[in-house]
C-alpha cells in the first residue's frame, strides 16, 4: 500500500505525485499543465513542455481519472462553488483537446474523454489471435470505414471536423 505525504493510503494505486497532481487539477480548475508542474512533473528544470506531456500522461490513466472523479464528487457534496463539478472537469477536458497543440496531447485528452464516456473498449490481441495480417488489416480497413462514416475520422485520418469540407 502506497502511504501519501500526510500519512494516509493512496487509493487505487496511485503514487503520491499521481495523486497530487490530481489535487492541484481540481484546485486550480483543470489546468492540466501547471497541476503537472506544482505535483513536480517537468524534470529538473521543471519544463513547462516536459510537465505538459507528464500532465497528458497522468490525465489518461484510469487510475487517475478515478481518483478525479472521486475528488469532484467530494468537492460537489461540499462545494461552494469554487470547486469544479464533473461536467467542468469534462468541460476543461474538452477545451484542452481542442487546444492542444501537439497530436499526441489532443489524442491523449480525447482518449480520456471516449473512456470516461464509455466510447473506448480495450481489446488486447492476445497470442491465441490466429488471424494473418492480411486478415487484420481488412478489420483495420472496416475500421478506419466505420469511423469515417460516423464522423470520427475525416478523409485525412485525423480525429474531428475536416477543415477543407464547408458543410461541417
Amino acid at each position: 500500500m502506497i502511504i501519501d505525504t500526510d500519512g494516509k493510503p493512496l487509493p487505487y494505486g496511485l503514487t503520491p505525485r499521481q495523486a497530487q497532481f490530481a489535487r492541484n487539477y481540481i484546485a486550480n480548475g483543470g489546468n492540466a499543465t501547471s497541476a503537472a508542474m506544482e505535483a513536480g512533473y517537468g524534470g529538473q528544470g521543471n519544463s513547462k513542455k516536459s510537465a505538459s506531456v507528464q500532465a497528458s500522461r497522468a490525465l489518461g490513466s484510469m487510475k487517475v481519472q478515478k481518483y478525479l472523479a472521486d475528488l469532484t464528487a467530494e468537492a460537489a457534496a461540499n462545494s461552494d462553488g469554487s470547486i469544479l463539478t464533473a461536467d467542468q472537469t469534462l468541460a476543461a477536458l474538452t477545451r484542452e483537446a481542442q487546444m492542444a497543440k501537439s497530436d499526441s496531447a489532443r489524442a491523449s485528452n480525447l482518449r480520456t474523454l471516449a473512456q470516461y464516456h464509455g466510447l473506448l473498449i480495450e481489446r488486447r490481441i492476445d497470442e491465441t489471435d490466429n488471424r494473418s495480417t492480411e486478415e487484420l488489416k481488412a478489420q483495420l480497413a472496416i475500421l478506419r470505414k466505420q469511423a469515417f462514416e460516423e464522423g470520427v475520422l475525416t478523409k485525412d485520418g485525423d480525429v474531428g471536423v475536416d477543415d477543407d469540407d464547408p458543410a461541417k
